[in-house]
């Protein structure tokens, strides 16, 4: 019967062994999951970058053109739901370039 001794050591050469193991298989991923912990940190909470404004134009005007903020800033991010379809998208595009741009000059 083996010594307690016998039994970790055993214990802890066959973890070594399936840890090993394990970064041989993740080895080739190592980028990706190193630029996935830089995403899921960048990422969340979602808001983490601002607030959010959606409305119609001439009310987005009014509330942009109020937020210091944005007006301090030389580039502002648009995020457009991707679900909506391509039409809709460049519908919203569309009109963000021609009513809402040009009021916040």
């Amino acid at each position: 019967m083996p010594t307690r001794a016998l039994t970790w050591a055993i214990f802890v050469a066959g973890a070594g062994i399936v840890a090993a193991v394990c970064v041989a298989i993740l080895r080739p991923f190592a980028n990706v999951i190193a630029w996935s912990a830089v995403l899921a940190i960048l990422c969340y909470p979602r808001a983490i970058f601002g607030r959010s404004y959606a409305a119609e134009p001439e009310v987005l005007v009014k509330e942009l053109g109020a937020d210091e903020a944005i007006a301090a800033a030389d580039t502002l991010l648009v995020t457009v739901p991707n679900t909506l379809g391509v039409e809709y998208n460049a519908h919203v595009i569309e009109s963000i370039l021609k009513y809402v741009a040009p009021e916040l000059g």
